[in-house]
């Protein structure tokens, strides 16, 4: 981590392929903030995570495409610049959504032959993981991750199993929902439907069984993160839930290196 004055920058590096460097840029809030040196101690700093993510390509198999990519505020119009100008490009954008309960949330309209299970035994872990990795093989920029890897990024902070749904049927799992609690508000981690289980509402099921027990807990605010352009319409599906967006953000690409994504390899196969 690297924070110079007026900015944080957060980097870090995956092994996985296609190799991923990552790099957080917060900072530059308005207009005024943008003061020469400033900036110039954030470009060097980009530069500086772009020569370390070269320096690990090597870890990415040799016909995988590696990838720099910053994540930031879509609105921050400097930002925008600073990157475009290192040669940067748009790739993709996400909205934080957010919504106060005032009331006793809906009870969900489970579909036939559903029922939800929370997180019990640690081998049910193994059960909201497989079916999380299915439900977003299809997601934009997706890298499988092994469970080991998943578990440790789930349980890090406000880990809370009375707040882990399963969606069943046939003792099948259809969909599930992973959530947390952080400095008072509660975080919808992932929601996720197995492709047979689509379009038949279990989606807004599940995410009102959630709100519905964080209401029952006395919580009120509810925050998630979504892909803006998601495919299989989960912004449609959260705003139907009566969440709005309250922050945009950009993930901005710097190709390295020509190559196949990962996951059109395993399509392949």
């Amino acid at each position: 981590m690297i924070q110079p004055s007026n900015f944080l920058l957060i980097c870090w590096c995956s092994g996985a392929a296609p190799l991923v460097v990552a790099v957080r840029l917060i900072g530059i809030e308005s207009k005024r903030a943008v003061v020469a040196g400033a900036t110039n101690t954030v470009t060097v700093k980009v530069l500086m995570v772009e020569a370390r993510a070269r320096e690990h390509m090597p870890l990415a198999p040799p016909e995988t495409r590696v990838v720099v990519n910053n994540w930031i505020n879509a609105l921050n119009r400097d930002a925008c610049t600073l990157l475009e100008r290192e040669g940067y490009e748009p790739a993709r954008y996400f909205w934080h959504m957010e919504f106060e309960l005032s009331e006793a949330p809906p009870s969900p309209a489970w579909p036939e032959g559903i029922e939800v299970q929370p997180l019990v035994a640690s081998e049910g872990e193994r059960r909201f993981y497989a079916t999380l990795e299915e439900a977003f093989s299809d997601h934009w920029g997706h890298v499988p991750v092994s469970f080991a890897s998943g578990k440790k990024r789930r349980m890090r902070h406000g880990f809370d199993p009375g707040i882990w749904f399963l969606a069943v049927a046939d003792s099948e799992p259809a969909g599930a929902a992973i959530c947390s609690i952080s400095e008072g508000v509660d975080w919808v981690d992932s929601l996720g439907v197995r492709r047979p289980w689509r379009k038949r509402g279990l989606g807004l099921a599940l995410l009102q069984h959630a709100v519905g027990e964080f209401h029952q807990r006395g919580l009120r605010r509810i925050a998630l993160g979504v892909d803006a352009v998601s495919a299989i319409g989960a912004t449609r599906l959260y705003e139907r839930a009566g969440l709005t967006v309250a922050q945009q953000h950009a993930t901005y690409a710097k190709k390295l290196r020509r190559g196949i994504e990962l996951t059109d390899a395993d399509d392949e196969e």
